[in-house]
């Protein structure tokens, strides 16, 4: 069963499940009350190996730059708030902490916040469009630019990478859904050491990593999955013997 599978590989290995608020949002609106009990109790059974992710790449960038300027060492990609979001719930045990109720807690409260994120993004890449096609000179240099970044993480790189690709490929319309996965890639591949996402954006990932080291950038970015070609077992496999 890939439930027991994948909690005793990130158990045995120390590692955690990485969750984010957009994760909780979009499943909070599934109504299937055994579909929403099966996920609280995945989390349940993995405590405390939980994260919660910030997802939003430009706040990770800030916090990582603001780490970089001298300021204070906290993580830049952790979600403090969604953390405390769930210790504000009421355990049935004795267990200090509980997921049951999580997605409940959330339903309806942080929908119209993934509308924003979607939007923003959405109107970033409109904006940067429309500069290509006013300036033919920055059609050319974003065309022939190289992978860039700083730091000890590629949040930026892959951040710039994906928009870079989303902005010259003007025939594709860019759908809320397509914003939504872009926030489920960026981070976690900076910050994660496995990833699953869909066929395209593990594509995404995979052509950001191969432009890197064309380069020379020498930046960590996760061993990226998708459910094609057998890839949730080569998920599982790769979890289990590391």
């Amino acid at each position: 069963m890939l439930r027991t599978r994948l909690v005793a590989g990130i158990k045995r290995r120390g590692g955690s499940l990485a969750l984010s608020w957009v994760n909780i949002a979009e499943f909070s609106k599934v109504t299937d009350g055994m579909q929403v009990r099966a996920a609280e109790d995945l989390i349940e059974e993995l405590l405390p190996n939980v994260h919660f992710l910030e997802v939003d790449p430009f706040k990770v960038i800030d916090r990582e730059d603001a780490l970089l300027a001298g300021g204070p060492p906290a993580p830049p990609h952790l979600d403090p708030d969604a953390l405390k979001a769930m210790t504000l719930l009421k355990p049935g045990s004795v267990q200090p902490v509980t997921a049951r109720g999580l997605f409940l807690a959330v339903h309806g409260k942080v929908l119209p916040g993934l509308t924003q994120m979607a939007d923003a993004l959405i109107g970033r890449v409109a904006s940067l469009r429309d500069e290509l096609y006013r300036d033919p000179s920055f059609r050319a240099s974003l065309k022939a630019a190289r992978p860039r970044g700083r730091g000890p993480q590629a949040t930026r790189v892959i951040f710039w990478e994906i928009a870079r690709a989303l902005t010259l490929d003007g025939q594709k319309k860019v759908t809320p859904n397509d914003a939504m996965d872009l926030y489920h890639a960026v981070v976690p591949a900076a910050y994660c050491d496995l990833v699953l996402l869909d066929k395209h954006w593990k594509d995404q990932i995979d052509r950001c990593s191969k432009r890197c080291a064309d380069a020379g950038l020498a930046v960590p970015i996760a061993k990226v999955y998708s459910k094609a070609n057998d890839g949730v077992e080569r998920f599982m496999t790769e979890l289990e013997t590391c």
